[in-house]
């Protein structure tokens, strides 16, 4: 809002971020041990259906004029869009080294 946008842009861009935060914490949280690329390469077909779903929906909404009038968005350029993500991967990359650097209290012992 500071830079001029328009309310219903700086409410997309929030929502994106949101939405793209929460589909990386699920990401994040599929292991306590291991990094997010370690279990991105584990297969999970589930998964790929949330993510592919949620993309798909989050694309939906920003660019099909009915949809984006019912949140009330107003259209994303490219860099606002990107700049949504870099939010979220920050976000992530937080998380990420909090894990490293907070082992889990409980470990299960692996024999």
């Amino acid at each position: 809002l500071s830079t001029g946008a328009p309310e219903a842009q700086a409410r997309a861009m929030a929502f994106a971020s949101a939405v793209l935060a929460n589909v990386g914490m699920i990401l994040v949280n599929r292991s306590r041990d291991e990094t997010v690329f370690a279990t991105i390469r584990r297969p999970n077909p589930a998964l790929g259906w949330i993510v592919g779903a949620t993309l798909l929906g989050l694309a939906c909404v920003f660019y099909l004029e009915p949809f984006r009038n019912i949140f009330r968005f107003g259209p994303l350029t490219g860099s606002q869009m990107l700049l949504s993500v870099a939010v979220a991967v920050a976000g992530l990359a937080w998380l990420e080294l909090y894990k490293g650097l907070h082992p889990p209290l409980l470990q299960v012992r692996r024999e």
